[in-house]
């Protein structure tokens, strides 16, 4: 579906007093899977800025991690989300949040 038809559909199951977490859920990954992209570029940079002193593969291990851990995130908090216990809203988009914070962490390490 579209953003307006989910919308739509959110609304006419609200009407009819179903339940909307997951598609409300849904919505809000509409945005913020793709948003992933940037927070994923913003992360890159300063892991290929890394010294390759050592072994040329710690950026590359790191990379996969942070990748991993924002799967793992994205996964767990979609679960709680559709019990529930904490907002679409916070769920979809808590993982680029946190990888975001990360991503920044590494810019200011680098820069130093």
């Amino acid at each position: 579906m579209t953003y307006r038809e989910l919308r739509e559909y959110i609304r006419y199951a609200l009407r009819q007093q179903r339940p909307t977490i997951e598609l409300e859920l849904t919505l809000h990954h509409k945005f913020s899977i793709p948003f992933a992209c940037l927070v994923f570029a913003l992360v890159a940079p300063p892991l290929g800025k890394r010294s390759h002193r050592g072994s040329s593969s710690i950026g590359m291990g790191i990379a996969v991690l942070i990748g991993f851990g924002y799967y793992v995130i994205w996964h767990y908090l979609a679960v709680v989300a559709q019990q529930g216990i904490l907002s679409p809203f916070w769920a979809a988009w808590t993982p680029n949040v946190v990888t975001g914070a990360i991503g920044l962490g590494l810019i200011l390490k680098v820069r130093q």
